[in-house]
């Protein structure tokens, strides 16, 4: 049985989370300008969000996925892997938003000018 204390302080988590992801995914979204594809960890091109069109990603060994982008959002159209996942996420245009394709190794990833400004470099 919940004490009155431990109601409190799950209430109190539960408020936190939300007001964070309110804030984070709803109130202050940064749009994004383009989006930055990976393959295997390598960056291999960057495509703006306000050019509509579709790009063949190459994964090697004959495997593609092709990525459209349309009214500035960026949404994986067919896939070569054999689950799919990536077809089934949704489409992305706010900074930091991802689709990522396990069995290809592939990675596209929202950037926004605002994250492009480097403001310290450590080595």
């Amino acid at each position: 049985m919940l004490k009155k204390q431990d109601v409190i302080l799950v209430g109190g988590v539960l408020v936190i989370c939300l007001t964070a992801y309110l804030l984070l995914h709803v109130i202050l979204p940064e749009e994004g300008s383009k989006v930055v594809i990976w393959v295997d960890g390598e960056k291999i091109s960057e495509v703006s969000l306000k050019e509509d069109g579709e790009y063949t990603i190459d994964a090697g060994n004959g495997k593609k996925d092709v990525l459209k982008i349309e009214n500035g959002q960026a949404k994986m159209l067919l896939a070569d892997c054999p689950d799919h996942l990536c077809l089934h996420q949704p489409a992305i245009s706010h900074g930091g938003e991802t689709i990522v394709c396990l069995p290809l190794k592939i990675v596209v990833e929202v950037v926004s000018d605002e994250e492009q400004k480097i403001d310290a470099v450590v080595q």
